[in-house]
């Protein structure tokens, strides 16, 4: 494999540096886990640095999870939620999982009749014993295909999806009130569907910072904290986001990161098949947006963002060769991004793709494979093979 170098555009007030790229290190030998997945969700987290898990909707509609230890390094898969829970599809499944605390998980799904339900897994118990599923939103409630969760502190869950209307709807958890009813913190007609994208990041306890693509192709972003009650604002103009159309409805690709508190990045695939990108921080409020990967770089389908340290970016697509491809920026070093691709031509399918930094010189990549299989692999800076 042959090392990709893309220079970005100087941009002064983020201190983007267009000189010699981070050194690059190679993947390693891709691995199957037996799934029959469907190419429309699949998500992983590293509860823990020596822990990994992913979901997946399989072709029967089951939510399932996998999870490798380097105390067990294999991959073991459990049923989450028996056939028929979640809806299969290229624009539909709706998956999210999120780790609150390192000895939990939790994962939300919407179900065929436009309900969303969850489950989740606390260490100690068997990790075939997830909770019985529990409906948090009733039957047409939520637009299949996007949903988002994030945990701004332990006793703290926050999931959104796109409501039948179009407006961004949300339900929330904790110890004390349990799961509240949804309700809508947008006004109807706000969303891309179908095929749209949400993406919610907590960058500090008190704050949650939401995004989504618009039916014009544009990107909003939406904020809660103490002293805003969901203002909204647009961060990209109509036509950045690749939306598809009427007769060829696509799936739209959005991921958010905050990689410290002062930091947000956001990234799309855009109707050319580059990525394109924006970023926050309080001396610079949501520049334009600018790209950072050629025109048909990307598969139309998922976009996936890691941070392994305050100061470092890596994400991962679907090429249209049907590889995985990594990127990543180090803003301490005087270079643009830099990357490699994850595996071979033909490895990958387009949708879902997933990044986790479990460590600062560790990456672990998912993907579903041709054969319904979930892909994975890992890059480390020691070249050693670690999963």
């Amino acid at each position: 494999m042959r090392p990709m170098r893309i220079i970005v555009p100087v941009l002064a007030s983020l201190a983007v540096l267009a000189s010699p790229a981070p050194p690059v290190h190679a993947w390693g030998w891709d691995y199957a886990v037996p799934a029959d997945a469907e190419s429309s969700g699949v998500v992983s987290l590293a509860r823990r640095p020596e822990v990994l898990d992913v979901f997946w909707i399989r072709s029967d509609g089951a939510v399932m999870n996998s999870t490798w230890s380097e105390a067990n390094p294999r991959w073991e898969a459990w049923v989450v939620a028996p056939p028929g829970s979640a809806q299969p599809g290229k624009l539909a499944g709706g998956l999210a999982a999120i780790a609150r605390n390192p000895d939990h998980l939790d994962v939300f799904w919407i179900r065929p009749e436009g309900g969303v339900s969850t489950s989740w897994w606390h260490a100690g118990t068997p990790h075939w014993n997830w909770a019985a599923p529990r409906s948090i939103a009733p039957a047409r409630d939520a637009l299949p295909g996007a949903l988002t969760v994030a945990a701004r502190n332990p006793d703290q869950l926050d999931v959104f999806w796109i409501g039948p209307d179009r407006a961004i709807r949300t339900a929330a958890w904790n110890p004390w009130r349990d799961w509240l009813p949804p309700w809508s913190i947008t006004g109807p007609g706000v969303a891309h569907y179908p095929g749209g994208a949400l993406s919610v990041v907590s960058r500090t306890r008190d704050q949650l910072d939401l995004f989504w693509v618009r039916p014009d192709g544009g990107v909003t972003t939406a904020w809660w904290n103490a002293a805003a009650n969901w203002p909204w604002r647009p961060i990209a103009p109509a036509g950045h986001v690749l939306i598809g159309s009427s007769r060829e409805p696509r799936r739209s690709a959005l991921t958010a990161i905050a990689r410290r508190p002062d930091q947000l990045d956001v990234f799309w695939i855009g109707p050319d098949g580059g990525i394109g990108t924006t970023a926050w921080n309080p001396h610079r409020d949501w520049p334009a947006p600018w790209p950072i990967a050629w025109p048909g770089a990307a598969a139309p389908g998922a976009i996936a963002a890691a941070s392994r340290s305050p100061g470092q970016l890596d994400l991962a697509w679907i090429s249209n060769e049907g590889f995985v491809q990594q990127l990543g920026f180090d803003e301490r070093l005087t270079g643009g991004w830099a990357g490699l691709t994850a595996t071979g031509p033909g490895k990958a399918v387009p949708g879902a793709v997933g990044l986790v930094g479990r460590r600062v010189h560790h990456l672990d990549a998912f993907w579903v494979r041709p054969d319904r299989a979930i892909g994975t692999n890992w890059w480390t800076r020691s070249g050693s093979a670690c999963t």
